[in-house]
């Protein structure tokens, strides 16, 4: 999995059978849906995921979501 992302179907599925990153991913789903109601509308919240290893090849998917119109 060296030269892949979390984009690709394989490192994806592997992944999500890492125990608790279920639980992982939803809590910071819940963070990231609290701080976008509180930026300006129309700016949008990033989240970045990191993986550790070797920096130098890796790549990890990068979350937009757009802020509520609220």
């Amino acid at each position: 999995m060296r030269y892949r992302t979390g984009l690709d179907d394989d490192v994806y599925a592997h992944v999500l059978k890492t125990p608790g990153a279920l639980t992982l991913i939803n809590r910071t789903a819940v963070q990231l849906r609290a701080l976008a109601d509180e930026v300006p509308v129309g700016r949008l919240v990033r989240l970045t995921v990191a993986c550790p290893g070797d920096t130098s090849t890796q790549r990890s998917p990068v979350w937009t979501l757009p802020t509520s119109t609220n």
